[in-house]
Parts: C-alpha cells; structure tokens; sequence
C-alpha cells in the first residue's frame, strides 16, 4: 500500500512538473522573451474556489463574434464538464470587474491590447500563430486568424483547463509551415479568393473550402474570399431595388468560374476546365459546375505538391471525363444524371410533361392546370427551360416536367440553377416525390421540397414530408393536415434587394443517407437537418423521382392574381440547367 501511495504522489508530482514546463514556453523550446516577460503572470491559477464555484468569465470579442462565439462556448462547455461549475458568458460590452476572465479574441479589454502588442512583436507574422498567456488576473487567447484562434481554443482545453496551473501560463505557437511561392509571392495572404457572388455549385464552393484549407496548412496564411460583386440596396423603379456593383479589384487574385474580373474566358464544352496563371492572377474555371470543381480540385493538387507556383503550371484544355478516373467513387461525387436543355424541344427521353393535368381552383374559380400543349408554355429556348404562367377566359397554365417514366434516384446531390417569378399568384418548385418501397405492408409516400417559392420572389422553403398510404395515394389527397402527418421544414428568407428573381441562383438538395438531409444556395449550406423521426427515416430510404413545377393563382394557396407589370415581367419560372450527382452505393434507375 505504502509503495502505490508512494507511486501515486510521484504521477501527481510529474504532472504539476510538466504543466509548469508547458504553460512557460512555446511549442519550439523557446522561453519567454523580454516583452513576454514584461506583461504576463507568474501566479498560480485555479478554476475553482474553495467553494467549488467558477473563478473565472469566459468574455468573447463582440465585434468578432462568429469567430470568437463558438471558441467560447467549446471552452465554457469543457469547463463545466471538468470543474463541475459554469462560469459566466460575456462579450466584451459587458462590465467584467465581478470576475477574473479568460479573454476569447480581439476583446476591448486592457490585458488584451497588451497581448495583441505582444503578438506583433514576438510573433512571426502569419495567420497560424497563437498565444495563450496569464496577464494580471485574467487569461488571454487569441490566433492570427479564425483557423488559429480555434487551435488555440483546443489547446487551452486540452492543455490548461484540465487541473490547476502552477506559476502561470504563457504558450506562443510561432508558425513554421513550409514555404510556398505562388506567382512568385511568398506571402499567400496578399492574394484573395474572389467567386461568383450568385449561381455557384456547392461543389465548387466544397472545393474552394478545401483549397483555403490547403494552403493555409501549407504556409500559415489565410486568404480571404470575397464575391465579384456585391448587392446595393437602390430605387431604381417601383419593382427593382437592387443594383449589382464591382468589389474592389486586388493585385493577387484566385478567380473562381464566371466571375465578373476581366480576363475570366467562359468554356463553351461542358466537360473541359482550365487553370491558368496569367501574372498574378489565377483562373480557375469549367464548361459546367462540376469541370469548374474540377479546376479548383486539381489546382489543389499543384498547391499541395509544389513549393513555387507559376504559369508553366497552367492547365488550359483539362479534360474532366479523363481526370475524373483517378478520383476514388467512394468518395467523390459523379454526374450521372442531366439536362442542360440545349436542344430545341424539352428532352421527353428524360421528362414526362404533364400536359393538361388539373391541378386545383382559383381564386377566382378558374380551373387551374398544368400546361396548355396547344398554347406551348412549357418550351425550351437559348438553352434553357422556360414554364410561362398563362392566363385564358376560363383558365389559369403553369406546367409540370416529371421523371416518373423515366428515371427515379437513391441518395446523392441535386442541384438545380433557376430563376424564381416574382409575384404573389405564382407558385414554383423543384422537389422530389417517392415512387418505390414497403413498409409494414404500407406505402408511405415523401416530398422533398427543394427550393419552393412563392410570394415576392425573396424566400425558398426546404421542406421534408411523409405520409402514409392511407391518407391518400394522390398528391393532392396528401397534404391533408392530419395529425400524423410527418415533417421537418425550413425557410430561406433573403435580404438581398434584387431578391431571388432577377438573377440565376443554385439550389441544391444533398441527399447524404436517410438521417442526414442539407440544403443549400449558391453554393452555401443554408440548412442542414438530421431526420429523427422514424417515419421519415423509412421514406428517405426509397426511392424519389424529380418535379419541376409552375402554378399560378391557386385558391387553396390563398395566391393572387397579379397586376399587368408582373404578367409580362415575371411570370416565368426559368431553369438553365440541372444536375444529379451520386457516389457509389448510391441508387440510380433508369427507363428510357
């Protein structure tokens, strides 16, 4: 017994040891310097008194709060777990002098300045570094950028926060990344990301993600992102209120797909893709949204595999259907399934168009219906898709395209680039229904709608349901408001003046398995959902096939008909292109 005793105080001896060491110096051996010395505290900490209650305020800055926040609450929710006790959560605004605090960022307090003067002087001037250090009473943490300030979060959680610290903390982690030259620059953060401000893929947008990630890991340096344009709020007439206006032009520029920057060539073949550096800038760019992920994918390659980057790197005829066989299927999403309506007629090989089919009562009891063949308001056009809302003495037309003769999916991507109608009578959706699967010898139906709108053009819906057999097989018997009825719904609202109608914009639905559903918009995840309940876990594991609907004036809606303005602006639902993709393992049955 004496000798595990003895063994017990040695451990407990050795760790009170090795936190010393730790919290007095920095992750390459070197000590405190003179200006280190100048400010931080030698004290003992402690996270809890004699009481058992928390010594300390966790304090984010406020003007950084996206950045800063989710460091916060990963440190606070660790503290409470290891201590037993919750310390207050404050922003800098708030009167801190009840508490010692642990200082989360760029924080508006005096130990703060201090550490930010002693950051620019001791550190090495990229964006991974961090310090952690003890200044008076409090504690400050703070990173060269939102990747580093997160490390320095982990650190302090993993480091510090566990058990007291002896003689106080001073932790400085000097970036020593591999040097990178990129169009001769050795300093990446003077170049800038700049993409599309709308219209881009989530793929591309995954990639470009990746890319950041990239040489940030690579060099210590963090580029910034920024859209090639930017919406202004502006009068222009009674229904436009939006004007788009440049962003301002760098020296150092990685341009992404159909930005608007001079020198930006628009690829006219679908699968081909380039990247080319030209001087100091770099384009990066595809015939379709899956070359120009592509583009930015391999240039992700030529970052990772190379210590000087210039123009003898450029790729200017790549060949995404040969590239493609060196990625791993298991992981990489493939298109395998499309229309970029380039023909002159809609491609029936692939869309069953609901012609004549009745689809309610309007508002001013007109029947509503589908499509008029005879009228031809569902046509294609300079390759696109258009579904014109038409009103006749007796009758209100949107249109209906659907794949239930021809093709029906099982997990994947789809993604779809459109322009929504503006105006309170019409009512457009791509959304998905399910064909095929039992359950407890009942069918249970689902729709997933992927980019819903209707109203003033400035809202999607991305909605999930489920329903079963009993309540109806037909989708207008469906939405019956009974009590079990399953959903899980969302909304987008934007607040950007032009809206969702005056420009193409992505929508995308990511079907990654029968749990986990996201949605998102021009490139950005705007809603990401985890299926709880059973019955829609059993629906997302069936079968779907694709719908791309217009409906105007519906009663059941409570939608109006609109004044002459938005029947000759508005009234068409217009798609550019659309695009499934899958990876293996994934369901794909076709019938034509």
């Amino acid at each position: 017994m004496k000798i595990l005793v003895k063994r017990a105080l040695f451990l407990i001896l050795s760790l009170c040891i090795l936190i010393t060491l730790f919290s007095c110096g920095s992750d390459d051996g070197s000590k405190p310097s003179d200006e280190a010395k100048k400010i931080i505290s030698t004290d003992d900490i402690s996270f809890t008194n004699a009481e058992g209650k928390a010594t300390f305020n966790i304090v984010r800055a406020e003007s950084e709060n996206e950045k800063t926040g989710p460091v916060a609450v990963d440190i606070f929710k660790k503290y409470k777990e290891l201590h037993k006790a919750a310390p207050k959560q404050m922003t800098d605004s708030d009167d801190g002098t009840d508490c010692r605090e642990i200082l989360v960022g760029d924080c508006d307090r005096e130990a703060s300045r201090q550490v930010k003067k002693l950051f620019e002087i001791d550190g090495s001037g990229r964006d991974s570094d961090f310090i952690i250090c003890s200044v008076g009473d409090d504690i400050v943490i703070r990173g060269g950028c939102e990747a580093s300030l997160k490390a320095a979060g982990q650190y302090f959680i993993e480091n510090f926060l566990p058990t007291d610290v002896k003689g106080g903390i001073y932790y400085h982690h000097k970036g020593n990344e591999a040097g990178l030259t990129v169009c001769s620059i050795s300093d990446v953060s003077k170049f800038t990301v700049v993409r599309p401000i709308y219209n881009v893929s989530y793929l591309t947008q995954c990639e470009t993600d990746k890319l950041i990630d990239v040489l940030y890991k690579k060099t210590g340096y963090e580029v910034s992102v920024i859209h090639d344009n930017t919406s202004v709020y502006k009068n222009v007439d009674a229904h436009i209120k939006g004007v788009l206006e440049p962003t301002a032009i760098t020296e150092y520029e990685i341009i992404i797909g159909n930005s608007q920057r001079d020198g930006v060539k628009k690829i006219g073949v679908a699968y081909n893709y380039e990247i080319r550096i030209e001087g100091t800038k770099i384009y990066l760019n595809g015939g379709s949204p899956y070359a120009t992920a592509m583009a930015v994918s391999e240039f992700i390659k030529i970052v990772e595999n190379n210590s000087a980057i210039d123009s003898s790197m450029s790729v200017l005829n790549g060949n995404y259907n040969n590239v493609v066989k060196s990625y791993d299927t298991k992981t990489s999403y493939r298109p395998v399934w499309w229309d970029e309506f380039n023909g002159t007629e809609i491609d029936e090989s692939k869309w069953h168009v609901a012609w004549g089919a009745k689809g309610g009562v309007s508002v001013d009891g007109k029947t509503c219906y589908r499509g008029n063949k005879e009228l031809k308001n569902n046509y294609v056009k300079d390759g696109k898709l258009y579904i014109e809302a038409v009103e006749t003495e007796d009758a209100y037309y949107g249109g209906m395209l659907k794949t239930d003769s021809t093709m029906e999916f099982l997990y994947g991507f789809l993604e779809i680039s459109d322009v929504h109608p503006k105006g309170n009578g019409f009512w457009t959706a791509l959304w998905t229904v399910s064909k095929s699967g039992k359950y407890n010898k009942e069918m249970w139906y689902s729709e997933t709608d992927i980019d819903e709108s209707f109203g003033e053009g400035n809202m999607i819906k991305g909605n999930l349901w489920a329903w079963p057999t009993s309540h109806g097989r037909f989708m207008n018997n469906l939405n019956n408001g009974r009590a079990d009825t399953v959903k899980d719904h969302g909304e987008y609202n934007t607040d950007d003046p032009r809206g969702l109608w005056m420009d193409f914009h992505t929508y995308g639905f990511e079907w990654v398995d029968n749990k986990t559903i996201r949605f998102t918009i021009d490139g950005y995840v705007w809603r990401e959902t985890e299926l709880q309940e059973e019955e829609l876990q059993k629906v997302y594991a069936q079968y779907m096939v694709l719908q791309i609907s217009m409906a105007t004036a519906f009663e059941s809606r409570g939608l109006v008909t609109q004044d002459e303005w938005h029947w000759k602006n508005t009234n068409k639902f217009i798609v550019d292109w659309i695009y499934l993709y899958q990876k293996d393992g994934h369901g794909l049955l076709r019938y034509r």
